[in-house]
């Protein structure tokens, strides 16, 4: 059975790094950045926000059926808000586990990490959307203070704590 590691976050929290690290140590492993996925729209008509995010998912979503399909590992770095169940859904009749985290580093490393790569426009998105994840009932059993960690540190926890194993409804069983 392979794995599917959703690791969500607010920016600034760490996603891509701990994302970049668990596939370079994973075996067999194929990485999908959800943020290249919603940078693909171009041209000089702007899209909707909610049509980009609805059509940045259902990439998400084909893309890691064809990873299952090739007896894949995956890892998906994206924020999660509410599209947990719309991935479930959409992998339906794939043999995985699912291993959900969601970073949840201090505001002020959030703010220190987003200055230091000149996204300062993000911070207060950021502070929205931690405040946002941290208190939304899903995730609280998923939550990982990456704050004082060392990367290795994080690998090893996200690989083997039983706590990341995303336990689904019966309504998937």
């Amino acid at each position: 059975m392979n794995t599917i590691y959703l690791i969500s976050g607010p920016c600034g929290c760490g996603k891509s790094t701990l994302s970049n690290e668990l596939a370079s140590i994973i075996d067999k492993s194929f990485l999908i950045t959800g943020d290249e996925l919603h940078n693909f729209f171009h041209g000089k008509d702007d899209i909707a926000w909610e049509d980009r995010l609805k059509i940045t998912w259902q990439n998400i979503i084909a893309i890691t059926q064809i990873a299952l399909q090739n007896q894949l590992n995956i890892i998906i770095d994206y924020v999660v808000e509410e599209e947990l169940p719309q991935l479930i859904e959409g992998l339906t009749g794939y043999d995985f586990e699912l291993r959900y985290i969601v970073l949840v580093a201090s505001e002020q490393t959030i703010k220190n990490r987003i200055t230091a790569r000149g996204d300062v426009e993000l911070i207060n998105r950021a502070f929205f959307l931690r405040t946002k994840l941290m208190n939304s009932e899903e995730n609280i059993p998923y939550l990982y203070d990456n704050n004082d960690k060392v990367l290795k540190e994080e690998t090893e926890d996200i690989l083997n704590d039983t706590r990341f194993i995303y336990r689904f409804r019966a309504s998937r069983l």
